[in-house]
């Protein structure tokens, strides 16, 4: 008589929760695309929200600080600018996401500038220099553009996010539906005697 028994391996028990990841994450990407507009507002609200709980927690603290003769005024003052920053967010979530998006755009200027200045200076071969001259030069370029259009580069942003969503949840989805059929032959094989 032969004994079955299930083996534990991530291929035996994880296939579903990854086939749901990817759901979620084609779910998403899909909104992000189709709804822009819409998620770019949820988005922002949603940080609004997290900067009112912040703030309201760090009032809490500096009032608790304060009773036990701790210093307090650093978190009374970092609790004021999270409220403000929740305020601004809820009565013009358009400047909070310029914000965010100028950001981003300072990022990959001063990124995209060094990456084309170690290209130039690099002693390697003429093929690195040029790799990392053409990459900086790219990525600084994209940094002027999101300087230049903010609100518009926000919705591309939040599409090519979309698109990388929903390819990354095809990934995961299809990855689990395979670790489903070829874990599920490891997972119930005869034990060996």
């Amino acid at each position: 008589m032969e004994t079955r028994v299930m083996v534990f391996s991530p291929s035996c028990v994880w296939w579903a929760g990854l086939i749901i990841f990817g759901i979620i994450l084609v779910s998403l990407g899909l909104a992000a695309i189709l709804f822009t507009e819409a998620v770019l507002h949820i988005l922002v609200f949603i940080l609004g929200l997290f900067a009112l709980i912040t703030g309201i927690g760090l009032l809490i603290a500096a009032w608790k600080a304060a009773r036990q003769d701790f210093p307090w005024w650093p978190l009374l003052l970092a609790g004021i600018f999270a409220i403000l920053v929740s305020i601004v967010s809820f009565i013009r979530p358009d400047l909070v996401t310029a914000v965010i998006v100028i950001l981003i755009a300072v990022l990959a200027i001063v990124v995209g500038l060094l990456l084309a200045v170690y290209g130039w200076v690099l002693p390697n071969s003429l093929v690195s220099r040029l790799i990392f001259f053409v990459v900086g030069l790219l990525i600084l370029i994209i940094g002027i553009l999101l300087v230049v259009f903010p609100m518009p580069s926000a919705t591309v942003l939040l599409r090519t996010l979309g698109l990388f969503s929903i390819i990354a949840g095809a990934i995961c989805t299809i990855g689990g539906i395979f670790m489903r059929i070829w874990g599920m032959r490891t997972c119930t094989e005869p034990m060996a005697r």
